[in-house]
């Protein structure tokens, strides 16, 4: 079951970084086109979803991480207790 969930989360950590490139080199891109020194708005709120998203998915990711290293750890704790009772 841990294979399955690392491979989740590498999924994730991809996607975020994807997006991120992807939303840089738009703006860029949208920066050097004519008007230069420009960047639309809609370029802008673009950017803007792409940072929501890869963010979201980090974060998402690290609280998953979180709760099953404490559900692990409460695992642990209880067989523990059984097993020396």
């Amino acid at each position: 079951m841990k294979q399955r969930f690392f491979y989740k989360y590498d999924v994730q950590i991809v996607s975020a970084i994807v997006m991120l490139i992807f939303g840089m080199v738009l703006t860029f891109l949208a920066f050097v086109e004519s008007p230069y020194g420009e960047v639309p708005e809609s370029t802008r709120s673009v950017f803007g979803r792409c940072l929501m998203f890869s963010g979201s998915m980090l974060g998402v990711g690290a609280y998953v991480s979180q709760r099953f290293s404490e559900m692990d750890k409460k695992i642990d704790d209880s067989r523990r207790k059984g097993g020396e009772g």
